[in-house]
């Protein structure tokens, strides 16, 4: 479990919060850094161009590979296993590039100087996996590549900051925190960010806005356990799916829970849990809130009892970390 230290910045409804630090703290790992700042760098253009040249080396890579592998066996596929090898990894490497934070990331980058070489199906094998985690890198850079940098910075506190040996500073994100971005081509509504009060209703703003929402995708630190309720509320009330683009900490899940059905993907972000608190620290048991969490869970068909045990197992300042394999055995996914 990954301390944080908490910085003043809650979203408070009803006075209490469920709030995961990734956004707004000192990271132990970084614990002497202060938050880095989103002001425009110089090396924006350089970080840039910098990404896309070795994302055409890792083309070119992994085209050698693939062709080096066909030499033992041309038949053989990776299938769906290995569709999102190494995603999360690159796509952290190419935000603490573009977020001026590269040394954060080094350690990361793709193998240059891979074995060429294969005696037999299992070298093959591994080769392929290589090539595909290279073809990622490409896609990977080319999705960050197309967002602005707020939500960089989200995804990089969020998914990358105090994870996969990253000691890198958490950035700042001045003005609004929540994206809503609407995937035509897959009927999706991706809302990426805090859950501070008017979430529920700016989700409703945006679900009124793109009829065809089918889907909604989150990523979040969380926020207002009473926005997140109103939030899974209306989305249940449309009959809309539920998946996780990111990793859901906090009142993320409660959004989550609202989801007619409820799935997720590889690379299987992660969920996070811990006490509820208020400005004055972690809420007792016998709070109302408690009672009204509860009686929401129960209302969405998902184990309350589990969920409550995983957010009693962390203080507010902590988060209880909870992978996606053992969740479709308490009707969460």
């Amino acid at each position: 479990m990954v301390r944080k230290t908490l910085v003043q910045k809650t979203y408070v409804a009803k006075n209490v919060t469920l709030f995961a630090a990734f956004f707004v703290a000192i990271v132990a790992v970084a614990a002497n850094a202060n938050p880095a700042s989103l002001e425009p760098t110089a090396t924006a253009g350089p970080a840039r161009e910098k990404l896309l040249a070795e994302a055409a080396e890792a083309t070119a890579l992994a085209a050698k590979l693939w062709a080096v592998a066909d030499t033992v066996d041309r038949k053989s596929s990776l299938g769906t296993m290995y569709n999102e090898v190494d995603a999360t990894k690159h796509k952290c490497y190419a935000l603490g590039v573009l977020l001026n934070q590269p040394q954060a990331v080094r350690h990361l980058r793709f193998n240059r100087n891979p074995p060429l070489h294969t005696r037999d199906f299992e070298d093959a094998h591994t080769l392929r996996v290589n090539a595909r985690s290279l073809n990622n890198f490409k896609y990977s850079v080319k999705r960050v590549l197309s967002v602005a940098q707020p939500e960089r910075a989200m995804e990089w506190n969020l998914d990358c900051v105090g994870k996969l040996s990253i000691r890198g500073q958490p950035m700042q994100i001045a003005g609004e925190s929540t994206f809503y971005r609407y995937h035509a081509d897959q009927n999706t509504l991706q809302v990426l960010g805090d859950i501070k009060p008017g979430f529920a209703e700016k989700l409703r703003e945006a679900l009124n806005r793109h009829r065809s929402v089918r889907t909604i995708s989150l990523g979040s630190g969380g926020g207002s356990v009473y926005e997140a309720i109103e939030g899974g509320r209306l989305i249940r009330s449309r009959r809309i799916e539920t998946t996780l683009s990111n990793n859901c900490y906090s009142a993320c899940p409660l959004v989550f829970f609202g989801g007619v059905s409820r799935r997720i993907w590889s690379p299987y972000p992660s969920f996070g849990f811990h006490k509820v608190s208020s400005p004055s620290g972690a809420v007792p048991m016998h709070s109302p809130v408690y009672r009204d969490i509860l009686a929401y869970i129960s209302e969405m068909g998902v184990d309350s009892r589990y969920v409550l045990e995983n957010m009693l197992r962390a203080e507010p300042e902590e988060m209880n970390m909870v992978r996606a394999s053992p969740l479709h055995l308490h009707r969460i996914a």
